[in-house]
């Protein structure tokens, strides 16, 4: 990685478990200390953590705030337009870089004008990489403007950050699994390898008519690789998908994660001959008969890494 991280702080608003734990996984992969990262959730909580972390930061320091849309007591749209507010009215010392996380589109361009940037709700490690050289690029614009200097951007005061910066009560993501179909990050699980031998990467869909098991998997696999997943919310969709994947490189790996078991039946039927898939259960029944692996009921990135493992290798015995 090019771009230095190591002296920014982010602060993270998002109400959702999931994509919290997600996305602290990604951050902390981009080298962000974890005393620099703050998760909170709703806008309320991250007006505070800026109040707080002005207070013991040089003007210097770049502050990237990534806010969800929808969130309880109060939204990342109203939170970026108190941030503004705040800035002229001298409540804030300075303004951080606003970034727009959502997998929607604004209803008229003014709910947007708050945002330096916009950027998906399940980012990729690339989209997620040329945000915060963004922010990091403004920001450090900004403070020359304001007549700041490049250098320290450790302030007077001592960070009131023991690991990742938590508000409103939300407890830092354990080893321990969480129900749903998927598990929080340990302490431990940053740099996510990427999947090796390029000529073998599997070309991956998910087939689920769950709108939270598409997500993880798709946030999980983003982690892995910047080329995102195909995906399909009905069983025509994914027979149709898997058709015409016959005549994409037929010789790379194709593999499927399903989240409706009762679809196996029918994909199995289907005349895939020259490109046949992995078949991956994703689903909360696991260690179902019929498909080629499974995904445990609280599955970790370490369990997505295993199946595309065992993909590559089922693939090369196939031609032998």
């Amino acid at each position: 990685m090019d771009e230095d991280f190591s002296e920014i702080v982010v602060i993270y608003a998002e109400d959702e478990d999931m994509f919290r734990d997600i996305a602290s996984m990604s951050l902390l992969d981009m080298n962000i200390p974890e005393e620099n990262l703050e998760l909170v959730e709703h806008g309320g909580e991250a007006l505070a953590a800026i109040e707080r972390i002005q207070s013991t930061r040089s003007r210097a320091t770049p502050i990237i705030v990534l806010l969800d849309v929808n969130m309880p007591v109060m939204d990342g749209m109203m939170c970026a337009k108190k941030v503004k507010e705040r800035v002229k009215s001298g409540q804030l010392a300075w303004e951080p870089f606003l970034v727009c996380c959502s997998s929607g589109k604004f209803v008229n361009p003014e709910e947007g004008a708050n945002f330096h940037v916009t950027m998906e709700k399940i980012f990729s490690k690339g989209q997620l990489s040329k945000v915060l050289a963004e922010g990091v690029s403004w920001c450090r614009k900004q403070a020359s403007a304001a007549g700041v200097s490049p250098g320290s951007t450790k302030g007077s005061g001592s960070s009131s950050a023991a690991g990742v910066l938590l508000g409103g009560g939300y407890a830092a993501p354990s080893a321990g699994a969480v129900q749903g179909g998927y598990a929080p990050p340990s302490a431990g699980a940053v740099q996510a390898p990427r999947v090796e031998n390029v000529s073998e990467r599997p070309k991956i869909m998910i087939a689920a008519d769950e709108p939270t098991c598409s997500a993880a998997l798709a946030a999980y696999l983003s982690m892995l690789d910047d080329e995102e997943p195909a995906e399909a919310d009905t069983l025509e969709d994914t027979l149709t998908a898997l058709t015409e994947a016959q005549t994409e490189s037929p010789s790379a790996p194709l593999l499927l994660f399903v989240g409706n078991p009762a679809w196996l039946k029918q994909i199995q039927a289907g005349r895939f001959e020259a490109r046949p898939p992995f078949l991956v259960n994703a689903s909360v029944e696991d260690h179902l008969a019929g498909f080629n692996a499974n995904l445990p009921k609280n599955y970790r990135q370490s369990d997505v890494e295993r199946v595309i493992k065992e993909c590559q290798e089922w693939y090369q015995k196939r031609r032998k």
